[in-house]
């Protein structure tokens, strides 16, 4: 370490002199390391560090007499429980007497009133799934944040786990699908009615498309098979360093890596190289559910939480290889004009090009709603990775070969495939009538006679040829 004038200060304040000016400063500095740690998503090492403060009995005194300093501190670590969805403990801090004494009144009042107004919508979005979609929309058009940690621009996890499962699939689930061994899926707990929201969380990591108007391609050699070269764009290259930057900032803990063991290629990864080493260092270091109650645990039990990460037991996500990550990033559907991002829990959804559920992004936040009539209990809620109206079976195979989805085995695909020569030849045709249609130079009569060909053609497509169907020619009839 170079001693400079920065590195001398945080030495000091931190094995210095036991001062009240000392103090203050360990406030202002883990204060702010709070602060990078929520506008990072990471609410689990933003609360370990106000909880180390707030555990010393030393700090009372400061309580007792308000600063400036101490509101930050204490506000940052009440919006840490919040990203946390702790919202009754929120609710019992502000009534505590320690808290209130150094939040309420002066400058710090605008800010509780802000958190008492917020807390209320978290815990309607959380509870009842209860969002203000226009809002959130103009938050996404507008991205006008005035604060470095901004709380209306927050949003709560919604999940729910009485209407779903997420588990292995079943040997004749495999087969019937065609999914790989030790595949995951979504499966219904009960009979589910169109509409019905099941999902929405916010990102892992994500990045804004907006931000680069040009693209640019990179190429990769990311294995050494037969001198492959794959190549993304500019866009999963800078998802891709996001992800690698939130997996160093938690690198020293196990939640960063429970959110993304899930995911397909990691969860192969692990299979094949450290799972058997998981358990036996979960059990030793398994010391994030703990932080919320726990302050004086926390800090007699950091030295060791810390120790064997450096030294023996190295935390898995950190050296999860480039190409894992890149495999995960090549199986990922969720995308938009404006964002790109990882959904962890969203990613057990498996494909089917016949979904019974459907996905959207505002901003960066995904929400997924059944869409079918018909989910019963234990059926597999499913999701599509491709655009619906895409007619083609061909075309289709195409898109979700992306995926790594060597062939669809929904209903539809197996209609379609089972007709293949027939069906792609009456599509052309149609395809050909629009072409016709659309020129520009053609006189209104012959616009008009392709416009009575282009309509009987799609009424023979969908009342004659191909009436059983599972689903009309979207794509056709727009």
């Amino acid at each position: 370490m170079i001693f400079n004038k920065h590195n001398l200060f945080i030495l000091n304040c931190l094995v210095g002199p036991k001062t009240e000016e000392r103090e203050q400063h360990r406030i202002r500095l883990l204060s702010n390391r709070c602060a990078c740690y929520l506008r990072e998503r990471h609410a689990a090492l933003a609360l370990a560090d106000t909880g180390i403060l707030l555990s010393f009995h030393e700090l009372s005194r400061f309580l007792e007499s308000p600063t400036a300093t101490t509101g930050k501190l204490i506000f940052r670590c009440l919006n840490a429980h919040l990203y946390l969805g702790l919202y009754d403990k929120v609710e019992s801090l502000l009534k505590s007497h320690k808290f209130g004494v150094s939040l309420y009144g002066g400058e710090n009042s605008l800010a509780i009133d802000t958190l008492e107004k917020e807390l209320i919508r978290l815990k309607d979005e959380a509870t009842i799934g209860r969002y203000d979609l226009q809002k959130i929309i103009y938050e996404q058009i507008n991205n006008k944040s005035q604060m470095f940690i901004d709380l209306s621009h927050h949003h709560a996890n919604y999940n729910r786990n009485d209407l779903f499962e997420i588990r292995l699939c079943q040997t004749e689930e495999l087969n019937k699908k065609g999914y790989k061994h030790g595949s995951y899926g979504v499966y219904a707990l009960k009979d589910l009615e169109p509409g019905t929201l099941l999902i929405v969380e916010q990102p892992f990591a994500s990045i804004d498309n907006r931000v680069i108007n040009e693209e640019y391609y990179h190429s990769i050699n990311y294995w050494q098979i037969k001198s492959k070269i794959e190549y993304c764009t500019n866009d999963t290259l800078r998802l891709l360093n996001e992800i690698e930057k939130q997996l160093l900032i938690g690198n020293a803990t196990w939640a960063t890596f429970d959110k993304i063991k899930l995911m397909q290629p990691i969860r192969q990864w692990l299979a094949k190289n450290i799972i058997n080493n998981i358990d036996q260092q979960q059990e030793h270091h398994d010391i994030l559910s703990d932080l919320v109650d726990n302050y004086e645990k926390i800090l007699a039990e950091k030295k060791q939480w810390r120790k064997p990460f450096l030294k023996q037991l190295p935390p898995p996500s950190p050296y999860i290889p480039w190409r894992i990550l890149f495999e995960t990033q090549q199986q990922n559907p969720y995308k938009s004009q404006s964002t790109h991002g990882w959904y962890p829990s969203s990613s057990m959804f498996n494909h089917s090009c016949l979904p019974n559920c459907l996905w959207y992004l505002i901003g960066d936040y995904l929400f997924i709603y059944v869409c079918s009539s018909n989910v019963r209990q234990g059926d597999e809620l499913t999701i599509s990775y491709c655009p619906l109206w895409i007619s083609s079976i061909n075309e289709r195979t195409n898109q979700v070969r992306q995926y790594g989805i060597i062939s669809c085995q929904c209903l539809l695909c197996l209609y379609d495939r089972s007709l293949i020569n027939e069906y792609e030849n009456e599509l052309k045709k149609f395809i050909n009538i629009r072409t016709l249609l659309q020129q520009k130079n053609i006189s209104n009569l012959k616009r008009f006679n392709y416009l009575k060909d282009l309509q009987y053609h799609y009424e023979y497509l969908t009342k004659k040829k191909f009436h059983d169907r599972p689903i009309g020619f979207i794509n056709e009839f727009i």
